[in-house]
């Protein structure tokens, strides 16, 4: 899902339902994108109203305003964390929200991507297509400054499988 920023609309809500009773029928996970940490108070309400699985739900962007407070909570509610906007230059501040992640014993539950809209970016460069951001520079920076790389690595290949965790999902679809 995609949600709206601002308040929680009626659509929006609608989808987050529809999502969770979707997940909850086929064990499929939600990979919810949300990019206003206020709005996760709300996505809250309406998950624990529905009884949702937190452990089958990710807040997809919580790395857009890196509300330390609100990740705390989507923590202690079980919520999967995504640091997805991981591109040239940002790397000391996705490193600052990982560092507070590992920080609370949290990593096994992080997903990083660099899911963003990096075309113009490419077009711009044919020599370092801006892909090999996650690997050259973000890597290279956590490494440096004393997160282990076989840790980034776990979080780049275990972490989504455990998410996804197709092994459920194919029993489903039998």
């Amino acid at each position: 899902l995609l949600l709206d920023r601002g308040v929680l609309s009626k659509a929006d809500k609608a989808m987050l339902v529809a999502a969770v009773k979707a997940s909850k029928e086929t064990g499929m996970p939600v990979h919810c994108h949300i990019m206003d940490a206020k709005m996760v108070h709300e996505v809250i309400e309406v998950l624990d109203k529905e009884n949702a699985d937190y452990q089958k739900f990710l807040w997809a962007h919580a790395d857009e305003e890196a509300h330390k407070e609100t990740v705390k909570l989507a923590v202690d509610k079980g919520m999967w964390i995504g640091i997805d906007n991981i591109r040239k230059g940002t790397s000391p501040e996705k490193f600052e929200l990982l560092s507070y992640v590992m920080s609370i014993d949290y990593g096994h539950k992080v997903l990083l991507s660099q899911d963003y809209d990096f075309y113009s970016e490419a077009k711009e460069s044919v020599d370092n297509h801006p892909c090999t951001v996650i690997f050259e520079e973000f890597m290279l920076y956590c490494t440096e400054n004393g997160i282990d790389e076989q840790e980034i690595i776990r979080m780049m290949t275990e972490n989504p499988a455990n998410f996804y965790d197709i092994d459920t999902v194919t029993k489903v679809i039998e």
